[in-house]
C-alpha cells in the first residue's frame, strides 16, 4: 500500500482542489473589482466634468470604448481555461458598471432639482 503524501511535520498535504477553487474565486473577484472600478471612474467622472465641447466628445467616446473593451477582453480571457474566472468577473462587471451609471444618473437628477 502507498502512503498519502506528507508534509514536513508529518501532516497530510492540503487538498490542492480546495486551494484551486479558492484561487478561482479570487481571480473572479479581481475581475469584477477592476471592471467595476473602471466603470465607476468613468461614469462618476463623466457626470462631474465641466461642460466643454471637446471634453464631451472625449467622454462620449470613452463611454462607448470602455464597456466595449471590457466585453472584448472578457470574451478573449474566457477562451483560455486558466484565465476564465478573471474573464467571467470582468464580464459580470458590465452589469455592476451599468448599476453605477444608473445611480450616477439618479444622483445627477436629484442634484439638478
Amino acid at each position: 500500500m502507498t502512503k498519502p503524501p506528507q508534509g514536513d511535520a508529518g501532516d497530510q498535504m492540503p487538498d490542492p482542489a480546495g486551494h484551486e477553487e479558492e484561487a478561482k474565486w479570487r481571480r473572479f473577484a479581481a475581475g469584477i473589482g477592476i471592471g467595476t472600478a473602471a466603470s465607476a471612474l468613468l461614469w462618476i467622472g463623466a457626470f462631474n466634468m465641466p461642460s466643454n465641447t471637446l471634453l464631451n466628445v472625449v467622454i462620449g467616446l470613452a463611454c462607448v470604448i470602455v464597456p466595449g473593451t471590457k466585453l472584448v477582453v472578457a470574451a478573449s480571457l474566457m477562451s483560455r481555461p486558466d484565465s476564465r474566472p478573471f474573464g467571467a468577473g470582468l464580464l459580470a462587471s458590465l452589469g455592476t458598471g451599468f448599476l453605477v451609471l444608473a445611480g450616477t444618473c439618479a444622483a445627477s437628477l436629484i442634484r439638478a432639482q
